[in-house]
């Protein structure tokens, strides 16, 4: 008998966890998982005040949460208001992750406040309070065509998609630090809130989310599910799937897309994506199960552990269907429109068509992390939209003017790397990692310094 490899023998006694690396971060997270319900009994101890939240009125109401706009009478602000009967606290407890994990709120949906013994049907609940935004991407895709949101034309409003995605990878990114995976990113969980002429966009209902290497029994959305959702372990990789769907319905196709296909047939696509997925993850899982069966393996508890562990590294490895096999991302299974409509960007578009089809890469382990994609994309709202500012930041989009701006700028473009060339056309400025050719130091100064950046 061939003897038992010490390397496959440690594998199938290890936990189901394939690395140490994950094994250690993995108690981490189940502990934090562990720990949740201790956390929010803190969060949510104080009791809940039916006479503090006025004029309410019910916004969705079903089995799960029940949805209320309200009035804070104490600080005289709009909320919302959430509820979830004690049979359903896994719920409103994922709702309230970001809030328990100290995720930063400034485009992620925290919970202002939670209460405990709100009423319910007649069912203790606890209650949450949220800032009440103005609406969602998806209440602006589903306006019809001849009421059409201006800026839902990429010709003409391209900052308006550029910005929306910086916002929601940032919001992400922030997420993903902690571990945790939404699982449930669409038009309809993507909330915008007006600023003046600025719209702050935050990523919400986290109903579904779960920890990385953590337990979960939370299913995957489907409105913009990933290929690879639910077929391998959970990977924040699904979240820039769906990140990226929303960017291709405002940029290349929104009220195409929306309107023609309808959002139901836009959901049940990319449900088909997710089934073939998991049809050829089930596959390879079964082939590597075969493969494991014929190695001799001393014990039947041993063997049937090293045939787990090898069927779910297959599982995890699962390449997409052969019938993708000439597709590299989403965008080649397309017509291909944003090219064409991102022409008028110059040398910019073929760099979104990159970073969209980095998101929509069929193969999640390609895809790029949230925090690098948004810091792609906070380079391309830096370039594009000059005039777009968050507030707080500087109103100036003159060039310098004063003696002490000028001596500003030279400092900070030596410090940034800056070098003086010349073409055939004249002098001009560049740095590295940039292929851009600023033609005078006004010019760095309007585009780079003098919009709060």
């Amino acid at each position: 008998m061939v003897p038992w490899p010490p390397l496959l023998l440690l594998l199938a006694r290890a936990t189901p966890l394939p690395t140490a690396h994950n094994a250690f971060w993995g108690s981490v997270l189940s502990r934090a998982r562990f720990e949740q319900s201790a956390a929010l009994d803190a969060f949510c101890g104080e009791a809940f005040d039916e006479a503090r939240f006025v004029d309410r009125t019910r916004l969705s109401g079903g089995v799960v949460l029940a949805v209320d706009a309200a009035t804070d009478a104490q600080t005289r602000r709009p909320v919302v208001l959430k509820r979830a009967p004690e049979g359903m606290a896994i719920h409103l407890a994922n709702e309230l992750l970001p809030s328990l994990l100290n995720v930063s709120g400034a485009h992620v949906m925290t919970a202002a406040a939670c209460f405990r013994g709100g009423v319910l049907d007649g069912v203790s609940s606890r209650v949450a309070t949220y800032e009440r935004m103005d609406g969602t991407l998806k209440q602006l895709l589903d306006r019809p065509p001849r009421e059409a949101d201006a800026r839902l034309n990429y010709e003409t409003h391209a900052c308006f998609a550029l910005q929306m995605m910086h916002q929601t990878l940032v919001g992400l990114a922030a997420t993903h630090a902690r571990g945790l995976v939404n699982q449930d990113l669409h038009a309809g969980n993507l909330l915008m809130r007006r600023e003046g002429n600025y719209l702050r966009w935050r990523v919400a209902d986290f109903g579904r989310a779960c920890l990385v290497n953590a337990s979960c029994a939370q299913r995957p959305g489907t409105q913009g599910i990933a290929p690879e959702a639910g077929h391998v372990p959970l990977t924040p990789a699904s979240d820039v799937w769906s990140a990226g769907v929303m960017f291709l319905l405002v940029r290349c196709f929104a009220f195409e897309m929306w309107h023609r296909n309808g959002h139901r047939a836009h959901r049940d696509w990319m449900s088909r994506l997710n089934r073939a997925y998991g049809e050829a993850a089930a596959a390879a899982a079964a082939r590597a199960r075969s493969a494991a069966a014929r190695v001799p393996i001393p014990t039947e508890r041993e063997r049937q552990a090293f045939e787990n562990a090898a069927a779910a590294a297959a599982r995890a490895r699962a390449a997409p269907p052969a019938a993708w096999d000439n597709f590299t991302s989403l965008l080649d299974m397309l017509p291909k429109r944003c090219a064409p409509l991102a022409q008028h960007a110059g040398h910019e578009a073929p760099r979104e068509n990159v970073l969209l089809a980095a998101m929509l890469a069929l193969r999640w382990e390609k895809r790029p992390s949230a925090s690098w994609l948004a810091v792609e994309f906070a380079d391309l709202v830096r370039r594009r939209c000059l005039r777009a500012r968050e507030p707080g930041k500087s109103n100036v989009t003159q060039i310098p003017r004063r003696p002490g701006d000028l001596e500003a700028v030279v400092k900070r473009m030596a410090a940034d790397g800056f070098v003086k060339n010349r073409d055939a056309r004249g002098s001009y400025y560049s740095r590295p990692g940039d292929a851009t050719m600023y033609r005078s130091r006004a010019e760095v100064a309007q585009r780079l310094y003098l919009d709060g950046g």
